[in-house]
């Protein structure tokens, strides 16, 4: 799908806007799989019982035959003869029970079960009832129901067997669907693993009696997520009411002059090739973009002298080794997001934030990250944020503030109001959303 369609994959996290169409079609799609496994066991089983049964049948006429040649003298081969039949007949009815019936693709589906059920007892034991209430549950109700004829099941032996399918239905129904919806279509492989065991022990349980489960269920549910599936494809178009994500971001280090053009897009499109085009170079650009995890596109742009946050002395002393320094950073007008990050190596012993002091294992997190230590704040208060820092004697800090806006208000060439009706900033948090940051860098 991701092939046919690669509107899908722009999605964060591959997600897509009409997603209980695929979620529908993957559910189809793995009943079909499950059934048709299920099937092709069945269809093997009865292939095994004919040949076995067609075997008995000829052992029958050449008994009778040797017992009409001795009829008259031999009264005891008659005897050994219909003990022999007896045991035959014994073997074809075990053979019978062994056969196609359903509870065999029950108590496979339920060994299964049971083992998930024992290794998430102990990898997570929070979760361990979803494995472990369903195969006690079925686990009864298969011992009730094989103490009746294997051969001829009874209507309350099936219905005792089918009534345990009802903790699987009430305790993963909801967990079904929220494994698509948590993982997304980027991860359904993993969905999917986990609702195919689910499905191969309601099937047996509830309809493994229908006949010929092949072609009466699994192939309709494959004609039926091959519709759900394609549908969901040919509805998955960007436009108004289902805008496409794109990205474009503007950075200016006024401490230097510059200014770029920044987007996380893996396929940029005709509204953000204006700013940064397909061809333009991608790179880590951790000076503006500390937590973004990948690279991002950077192209050169029109530098504007936005205003920059500012960081300013307010107290030094140095006693006992140590060099106490009190910094207050002022942000920006309405920028929501302050961003302090420290020079890789500066020796943090102590740290305190708006009057705070701050853990010293969280310190010693700061001082070890290898890039420097990053602190946030969101809406700094009125004359800035107070900073007091504790470094050895004589040690002088390295500080980048930056201040992020959300919008691209200041922007040169006023690209949000040149955004189509359907393109939407992408979603804060899983890439670079329309956004202004403007840094400066000194030493104190």
């Amino acid at each position: 799908m991701l092939r046919v369609d690669g509107g899908l994959g722009v999605l964060p996290q591959g997600d897509a806007y009409h997603g209980d169409l695929f979620i529908a079609g993957l559910l189809a799609l793995t009943l079909s799989a499950v059934v048709g496994v299920q099937a092709l066991f069945l269809r093997r089983a009865r292939a095994e019982e004919r040949v076995a049964g067609a075997g008995v049948q000829a052992l029958f006429p050449r008994g009778a035959l040797a017992e009409e040649r001795v009829a008259g003298s031999v009264q005891s081969l008659s005897a050994r003869g219909a003990l022999a039949e007896e045991r035959v007949a014994g073997s074809v009815q075990s053979l019978s029970a062994r056969g196609a019936l359903a509870e065999e693709l029950v108590a496979g589906a339920l060994a299964v079960w049971a083992v998930l059920g024992v290794a998430s007892a102990f990898a997570a034991p929070g979760l361990s009832y979803l494995f472990a209430v369903p195969a006690l549950v079925g686990a009864l109700a298969l011992g009730g129901r094989l103490r009746g004829s294997p051969e001829q099941p009874s209507a309350r032996g099936r219905l005792l067997l089918a009534l345990s399918a009802i903790p699987a239905l009430m305790l993963w129904v909801p967990q079904v669907l929220n494994l698509y919806v948590a993982l997304t279509l980027a991860l359904a492989p993993v969905a999917t693993l986990a609702v195919a065991p689910w499905l191969a022990l309601l099937w047996p349980q509830v309809f493994a009696p229908m006949a010929r489960p092949g072609r009466t269920v699994a192939l309709p549910m494959l004609a039926l997520a091959c519709v759900l599936l394609g549908v969901g494809v040919v509805r998955e178009r960007f436009d108004a009411s289902d805008p496409r994500p794109s990205s474009v971001a503007y950075a200016v280090d006024a401490t230097r002059g510059e200014a770029y053009w920044l987007s996380s897009d893996f396929e940029v499109d005709a509204w953000a090739s204006r700013f940064v085009s397909a061809d333009a170079p991608t790179r880590r650009l951790d000076s503006y973009l500390p937590r973004f995890w990948r690279d991002v596109r950077v192209a050169p742009a029109p530098h504007r002298p936005l205003p920059a946050p500012s960081v300013r002395v307010s107290r030094d002393e140095t006693r006992d080794g140590l060099r106490r320094l009190v910094l207050h950073v002022e942000s920006v007008e309405r920028a929501p997001l302050l961003q302090v990050r420290f020079g890789a190596g500066t020796p943090l012993q102590a740290l305190t934030i708006a009057g705070q002091p701050v853990d010293t294992s969280a310190v010693a997190r700061l001082r070890d990250v290898p890039g420097g230590g990053l602190l946030e704040y969101w809406d700094v208060p009125p004359g800035g944020l107070p900073l007091e820092l504790t470094v050895p004697e004589g040690t002088r800090v390295q500080l980048r503030a930056t201040a992020v806006r959300f919008d691209l208000d200041q922007a040169p060439g006023a690209p949000a109001a040149q955004r189509p009706e359907d393109t939407m900033p992408v979603p804060f948090g899983f890439a670079v959303t329309d956004e202004t940051l403007v840094s400066v860098t000194g030493e104190y």
